[in-house]
Order: C-alpha cells, then sequence, then structure tokens
C-alpha cells in the first residue's frame, strides 16, 4: 500500500515527517525543521532562476505556515482569484477542475499518514 502525505500536515505537524522516516527508514534526526536563512553572498551565488525559484525558502528561517496551507480554504473564494488573475473563462474552468477532482482529494486524504496524536479531520 502507498504512503499517502498531504502537505499540509508536513508543514502543520512535524511528527508527520518522522513517522514517515520511521517508515521508509530514514534517519528522522537529520530533519530540519528551522534553519538560518541564506546570506546575500550565498544567494548572490546561485544562479537567477535558481535564486526565484527558492526565494522563500532562502529567506526563511523554518517552515512557513501562514497562507501555505489549506486551513480555511474556500474554494469559491479561490476560483474569483482565478477568475481574475486567468481570466472568467479559465477561472471557470480551474474551479470546474478543482471541483471534481474534490471526491478522489477526499478519499486520499482520509487515507494519509497522520501524526499518532491526531484524529481525522
Amino acid at each position: 500500500m502507498p504512503i499517502i502525505l498531504d502537505a499540509d500536515d508536513i508543514i502543520l505537524h512535524r511528527e508527520v515527517v518522522k513517522r514517515y522516516c520511521e517508515i521508509v527508514g530514514l534517519d528522522s534526526t537529520k530533519c530540519r525543521f528551522n534553519w538560518e536563512p541564506a546570506s546575500k553572498a550565498e544567494q548572490d551565488a546561485m544562479h537567477s532562476i535558481e535564486r526565484r525559484m527558492k526565494s522563500s525558502l532562502l529567506s526563511s528561517n523554518g517552515l512557513i505556515k501562514t497562507g501555505k496551507t489549506a486551513v480555511g480554504l474556500d474554494i469559491e473564494q479561490e476560483v474569483s482569484k482565478w477568475k481574475e488573475e486567468f481570466g472568467e473563462a479559465e477561472g471557470t474552468k480551474i474551479g470546474t477542475w478543482v471541483r471534481d477532482a474534490m471526491p478522489d482529494y477526499n478519499f486520499l486524504k482520509a487515507r494519509r499518514l497522520r501524526p499518532r496524536n491526531i484524529s481525522n479531520h
């Protein structure tokens, strides 16, 4: 059976990452949840595309929780944002795809690896 990981759980519950490491035989003591932001010199040494792709990681000192999880996410509000960003037709299309995918998402979410101390939610 595959191991299902949910990004929200990885961001919000360190225990999920540690459990995953145990299951697949990785050393969970090597996991880092906090770090020093990259210095300007380290960032300047990177290619501009790499620097852009890693910008949040390079400027952070740990996992960014605010605004990065689906907690409190409202699909209809997201559809409005997509319509504004991509136009009415494309935003509507993305909204339809997301709504159509929700049964599959919920099926997988119900079977995901959870922290030991967290019940279904």
